[in-house]
C-alpha cells in the first residue's frame, strides 16, 4: 500500500488559510511536521509514503529544517529502528562529530570543543530536547547520558575546565 501526503493541503489545514501555499517560519514547519507525523502514525503498517511538495509555492531554510530534515532524521535511518531520539542525536553530534549537513568539514564544532576540553581534563555537557550528554572526566561523578528529561527547547552547552594546581595531575 502506498500513502500520499499533499503538503500543501496539510499546510492549509494547519494554518487555517485556503490561500496560503508557502512554507515559511520554523513554527509553521514544526506544525506541518507534527501533522505529517500524525498521519504517518495512523498507518498501521510500514509502507511507501510520498510526501508531495508540488503545490507548495516556496519553502525557506527554517521550514525545510523543521519538516524535511527532522522527518528524515526520524524515519530514514533504518538501522536505528523506527525513531531517532534526542539522546542518539546528541551522541552522534558530540561523540562522533556528525552533522545533519553533508558539507565537508561540518560537524566539527562540538567535537572540537570535546577535544579541547579533554586536553585540560575538563567536562563538557550538552542538553537539548529530552536528553543530556556529558563527557565526564575522572574527577566528576556525573552520568554520561540522561534521557526522558523534561523537554528543553534549543540547546545548552556547559564547559567546565578545572583550575590547574602546580604539582597536580597533568
Amino acid at each position: 500500500m502506498m500513502m500520499h501526503i499533499d503538503v500543501s493541503s496539510v499546510l492549509r489545514q494547519t494554518v487555517s488559510c485556503e490561500l496560503y501555499s508557502n512554507l515559511v517560519t520554523r513554527p509553521t514547519g514544526a506544525a506541518v511536521r507534527t501533522q505529517i507525523e500524525a498521519l504517518l502514525a495512523d498507518s498501521r503498517e510500514r509502507s511507501l509514503t510520498v510526501i508531495d511538495f508540488s503545490h507548495v509555492g516556496m519553502i525557506d531554510f527554517s521550514c525545510a529544517d523543521e519538516v524535511i530534515a527532522k522527518l528524515l532524521l526520524r524515519y530514514a535511518n533504518a538501522e536505528r529502528g523506527d525513531r531517532w531520539d534526542d539522546a542518539e542525536a546528541l551522541e552522534e553530534a558530540v561523540v562522533r562529530g556528525v552533522s545533519r549537513f553533508r558539507d565537508p568539514g561540518r560537524g566539527q564544532g562540538l567535537a572540537g570543543v570535546r577535544r579541547y576540553v579533554g586536553r585540560w581534563d575538563g567536562k563538557v555537557s550538552v542538553r537539548s530536547g529530552r536528553a543530556r550528554i556529558a563527557i565526564v572526566p575522572s574527577w566528576d561523578d556525573d552520568v554520561p547520558l540522561q534521557e526522558k528529561l523534561a523537554p528543553f527547547p534549543g540547546s545548552q552547552v556547559q564547559v567546565t575546565i578545572p583550575e590547574r594546581v602546580a604539582g597536580g595531575p597533568r
